[in-house]
């Protein structure tokens, strides 16, 4: 048996933009049967970066992520509206700006990370990234799509404050579960989540 996992480092969503998320996502499921990331993420969030570890190296990343929330204090993001990427499978998302301070947060993230045990796959390129909260995908075909009412389900541009960042499992068929959860604030705390 392998001891390799699938982890994503992420933000989670806090305060008034966590709750409109929850209302999106209840929208997609109750008008168009839409429900694959209701049902299989832990929170809404924006992934900073996913790998395939060694489940022993969990010890190494916790301890490099308590430093890095050391450095960091709270900062502040901005949604710019919905996404869609129109592919194989279709993505509806909330855009996050990609503001100086979260794009110096991924990069001290990734460069702190950059250990063998920690390798970058396709989703980490510096090209490739883009923050966004997936509120649809997967279970969205292009007849439903069509059906969908997007003047219904503007989003505001709205600020959020960046508490926290969590360590989550995934797995093809299992629902997401946190592995650890870092606050940025003054007490810099982590808070270990048993499975």
């Amino acid at each position: 048996m392998s001891n390799k996992i699938n982890i994503a480092i992420v933000i989670t969503l806090v305060d008034d933009v966590l709750e409109s998320t929850f209302n999106l996502l209840e929208y997609f499921d109750t008008k168009h049967q839409i429900r694959f990331i209701k049902e299989s993420q832990f929170l809404p969030h924006i992934t900073l970066c996913t790998r395939e570890i060694e489940q022993n190296s969990l010890d190494s990343i916790h301890g490099t992520i308590t430093k890095l929330c050391k450095e960091y204090k709270t900062f502040k993001i901005q949604t710019n509206g919905l996404g869609i990427f129109l592919q194989d499978q279709i993505n509806i998302h909330i855009r996050w700006q990609a503001s100086k301070e979260l794009c110096c947060f991924k990069d001290s993230l990734e460069s702190k990370l950059d250990e063998p045990w920690f390798k970058s796959n396709d989703f980490n390129e510096k090209n490739s990234w883009l923050a966004k909260t997936s509120i649809a995908y997967k279970d969205v075909s292009y007849t439903e799509f069509s059906k969908i009412d997007f003047d219904t389900i503007k989003i505001k541009n709205v600020d959020m404050q960046v508490k926290e960042i969590s360590i989550i499992k995934f797995e093809i068929g299992k629902k997401e579960t946190q592995l650890a959860n870092f606050s940025l604030n003054e007490e810099n705390t982590c808070l270990l989540v048993q499975e």
